[in-house]
């Protein structure tokens, strides 16, 4: 179980820590991060169960995009970023253990950005552009991957007749389902998220949430979110954020209806922003 820190009153629910290894997906302990030296995560706590939605929510500037970044070491690539300690687990394996190769630990745990961008290539070519870097082809012909990967984004039939179009002449929604198509072309071991919807029309931002929930059930997704409302309809799990600090995690229903900590209810209420 993970031990909470006095001075952020963590709480985690007890079927969060109970729940059977296997089932564990991320288990984050004690996570610090600095930026130009400056603290952004101070010891956060984390555990994210398979199969399931995760969403991180809290005040702007609170570390969730950092956060994020440091679960699939994307943030190493960000000059003057620095993990100072903790330990961050994926699947029982350490992220940041010697030999740990980052590439890989980028193709098992994808992620898809706030702003959809299109490579200078065609739609086909964007789809299958990890799958030619990693040399993941597991017996599948290019065709077979991308009509598969654009049926499972509802993306095929906008798009079937136009693959050898520049994936710049999608509207913004297309594009944004064109990058998680281009993810799961990886056959990713789980999908972070940062702010998928923050620049899609509401229509664009519904077809995103029924895609999360139909993926749900064969993978586990990280969703960081500014939208409460978003993250109470597609999330199983709430993470709590602020000044750097994990307040609160349980269930999505509980944080919303129940939390413990003040400054989580007041969040949620809107006493506070």
């Amino acid at each position: 179980m993970i031990v909470p820190m006095a001075m952020t009153r963590y709480h985690v629910p007890e079927e969060v820590c109970d729940s059977p290894a296997s089932e564990r997906i991320f288990d984050i302990r004690d996570l610090s991060v600095t930026f130009n030296g400056r603290p952004v995560l101070q010891k956060v706590n984390v555990m994210a169960l398979n199969r399931q939605v995760l969403a991180i929510v809290g005040p702007s500037g609170s570390g969730k995009s950092t956060l994020l970044r440091t679960m699939n070491r994307t943030l190493e690539l960000t000059r003057d970023a620095r993990i100072i300690s903790g330990d961050i687990h994926f699947k029982g394996e350490q992220l940041y253990g010697n030999g740990t190769d980052p590439r890989i630990v980028r193709k098992r745990i994808c992620m898809v950005h706030q702003k959809p961008v299109a490579f200078p290539m065609s739609i086909e070519e964007n789809v299958l552009f990890g799958v030619r870097f990693h040399k993941n082809w597991n017996g599948r012909t290019k065709d077979e991957i991308v009509q598969s990967c654009l049926e499972r984004v509802g993306l095929w039939n906008e798009v079937k007749d136009r693959l050898s179009e520049a994936a710049s002449r999608l509207s913004v929604g297309q594009l944004q389902r064109l990058c998680i198509a281009r993810a799961l072309a990886n056959d990713p071991e789980a999908i972070l998220m940062d702010e998928p919807c923050s620049a899609l029309d509401p229509v664009s931002t519904g077809r995103i949430e029924e895609l999360i929930l139909a993926m749900r059930p064969h993978l586990p997704i990280i969703i960081v979110t500014h939208n409460l409302a978003q993250a109470r309809r597609i999330s199983d799990q709430s993470l709590f954020l602020s000044d750097g600090k994990s307040l609160e995690q349980d269930t999505t229903e509980r944080i919303f209806t129940h939390a413990v900590n003040e400054r989580v209810r007041d969040f949620i209420t809107g006493k506070v922003g």
